[in-house]
């Protein structure tokens, strides 16, 4: 339900817009469910209040570049994303090569 899961990151903002973690977490579940532009919105915010953030969190911008079809900036964030035993990682790098 991409609506609900919508209103629920808008919430998780609302509620603390300075809390790094949980803007990128809300701009990481926006950019899969398909606003990639309100996604990075708080993927930006984020890492600007937290340049150490998580390795994963790169998955927004990988799927934001995707989207619009910016391949070797969606290379970059796939080589990025920190979680290489995890299937995420070689999942992304696979669609981004092919």
């Amino acid at each position: 339900d991409r609506s609900a899961m919508a209103a629920a990151a808008e919430r998780i903002v609302a509620i603390n817009p300075n809390a790094a973690y949980m803007l990128g977490s809300a701009g990481f579940w926006l950019c899969l469910a398909g606003d990639y532009d309100r996604g990075m919105e708080f993927f930006q915010r984020s890492t600007a209040l937290n340049p150490l953030f998580p390795s994963w969190l790169h998955a927004a911008p990988y799927f934001y570049s995707m989207h619009h079809g910016n391949f070797e900036a969606a290379l970059h964030h796939a080589n990025a994303f920190g979680l290489p035993d995890f299937f995420w990682g070689p999942l992304i790098r696979a669609a981004v090569l092919g």
